[in-house]
């Protein structure tokens, strides 16, 4: 039914439908880059972000800056900067996780 309604159109309404066409498979184009260029910086941020999360294991686990440099190819002002941003810091005050439970008539 389709084909029958595109085989009655005159030549401009064929040009326009041709042009349309066009612009519809450029736009899908588009996408699929982009959609494909997407899924490739999501994996290598992926990859970096799981090098920088066993380097800080590798540190907490006592290992040396140079050593963690030649396991996982970061620099040593990478390294640096992952351990002074991941430093645990004790609390010095008290915590209670659980609130106090009311008493029971």
């Amino acid at each position: 039914f389709e084909v029958a309604k595109i085989a009655a159109f005159t030549k401009d309404e064929k040009m326009a439908y041709e042009t349309s066409l066009k612009h519809l498979r450029d736009l899908n184009n588009v996408i699929d880059t982009a959609r494909r260029e997407g899924v490739e910086e999501g994996r290598a941020e992926g990859i970096e972000s799981g090098i920088k999360q066993v380097a800080i294991k590798m540190l907490n686990d006592g290992l040396s800056s140079e050593m963690v440099a030649k396991y996982t190819g970061l620099t040593l002002t990478q390294i640096e900067s992952l351990a002074n941003n991941n430093r645990v810091c004790e609390t010095t005050a008290g915590y209670k996780s659980e609130k106090p439970r009311k008493k029971r008539k």
